[in-house]
Formats: structure tokens, sequence, C-alpha cells
């Protein structure tokens, strides 16, 4: 008996009804790609039908033979059609790569592409039908977590500096700016918060007091401003060298202060 026979012998006997491919390749003992091919030739010669659900069925009234009377289909194009179907089936379950190379099929199995689709979609067994399609590849990206833009450094970013208060009425000059820090890493200057200026003449009698205290010795104008600074322990702005100067020579023409001649120049008190 012929593997077409086997088919139209399960449909009339075994079946007796309208059946999936699957379920025909079941009864007749064979695989599905070697009967989607007989049931897609019975179709075409009439003998078979096909319902919108993908199921197969024999037209009654039709000669066709069970007991072997048939001629054997050509092997050659059976082979060929299973070789169709399995490359269909192979399809089904790998997406096309740019290394699978292009197979040219056969007229008839072409014009028949979308109804073997359909027959393979609709008869296979629940849980063992495959998917064509693959989820696309996700071609974004990714973030890289680890490098996200740079922050600035805070420790090298100098906050707003606060407007420069004008000199008191004195004309002591006195360096109204926060304290200046510089910083070590970045080689820039943060200030702190601006600070109480001091009142009118407060420098000067600061500047006095340091120069009374003592009495027999000459200072520069940089050691008098440093030491100024650390009496007041950052109670006020820090007293620029410029300040104290002014200061000096206020002080100097009053005559609480003695200029000494010399390089640098250097004060003492009278």
């Amino acid at each position: 008996m012929t593997t077409e026979q086997k088919v139209v012998h399960a449909m009339w006997t075994d079946l007796n009804r309208a059946a999936t491919a699957a379920e025909i390749a079941a009864a007749a003992g064979l695989g599905y790609s070697t009967v989607t091919p007989i049931l897609r030739r019975l179709h075409k010669r009439g003998d078979a039908t096909k319902d919108a659900s993908g199921r197969w069925a024999l037209v009654e009234g039709r000669p066709v033979s069970t007991s072997g009377n048939l001629p054997e289909p050509d092997s050659d194009l059976t082979d060929q059609a299973d070789e169709e179907d399995n490359a269909e089936d192979e399809d089904a379950q790998e997406p096309d790569t740019a290394d699978n190379p292009t197979t040219t099929p056969d007229p008839d199995a072409e014009a028949d592409t979308d109804e073997d689709a359909e027959d393979a979609a609709d008869s296979e067994p629940e849980g063992e039908q495959t998917t064509a399609a693959t989820a696309p590849a996700d071609t974004t990206a990714p973030v890289a977590e680890d490098s996200p833009a740079a922050a600035p450094d805070d420790d090298q970013v100098a906050p707003p500096e606060p407007p420069e208060a004008a000199a008191d009425g004195d004309g002591d000059g006195e360096d109204s700016k926060g304290d200046a820090d510089p910083d070590e890493a970045g080689g820039r200057k943060r200030r702190s918060p601006a600070k109480p200026k001091r009142g009118k003449g407060v420098l000067r009698e600061e500047v006095l007091a340091m120069l009374r205290a003592n009495p027999d010795q000459a200072w520069k104008v940089s050691e008098i401003c440093r030491l100024v600074n650390d009496a007041d322990d950052g109670t006020h702005n820090i007293a620029s060298p410029g300040a104290v100067a002014n200061a000096l020579e206020k002080l100097a023409g009053e005559g609480s202060v003695r200029q000494l001649d010399g390089k640098p120049v250097t004060f003492q008190a009278e």
C-alpha cells in the first residue's frame, strides 16, 4: 500500500470524518511532513476538501482507491515535497539569518505555501505548536550604570562670592570678604560665609592694642595683620594687609605709633 493509499484508508476507515493533517498522520502511521503534500495533491485533484478550520475530508462519490490500484506517486516528487515541508518546519522554528541559503521552492509548493502554513498552525496538537516570530533583538545600547555624567566636585566649585562691603567710614579699608581657604586639590579658593565687618575705628584700636602690648618691638605690616586676625579668632572678617597698612598710617598721623624706616617698613607703639 502506498503512502497515499494509507492516507486515504485512514481518512475513510479509521477516522471517517473531517480531521486535521496531524490527526490523519497519526491514524495513517505516517509523519506530518509526509501527509501534508498528499493532502494537497488530493485537494488539487478534487478528491479532498479543506474547511475553514483546517480539517480535511474526502469527497463522497469520488473514485478514490484504498486497495492499491492507484499508481505509486513519483518518489522524486514525494521526496521533494517532503524536503520542502521539512524546510518550512525548520523556518517555523528558527528565524531567518544571513547565513541560511535561499532555496527556490517548487512552483506547486510555492502556490500552496499559505495553505500549508494554515495546516501547520491549525493541525498541530496543542502544546506542540511553535511560533515563527521571535522577539526582535534589543538594539538599544544599555546605559552604563558605572559611568554616569561626572558631577561637578563641590570642593572645586567656588560658591558665589558675597558682594564686597564698602570700606568703613574711617578709611581703614577693612577686608569685608569671607575667609579664603585655598583648595589644595583643585587649586581654587572656597569662601566661607561672610562674617560681620568691624565697626568704625575697631581695626585701628586692635592694631594699636597689639603694638602697645609689645612696646619694645617693631613689627612689619604682615606680622601685625596676622596677629590681629589671630586675636580676633574669626569673629569678624579677615583684615587684609592693605586695611592694616591704612590703619597704621592713620595711627602714625595721630602720633600713636612710630614708623621706622627700612626695608620693609616697620611700626612700633609710641
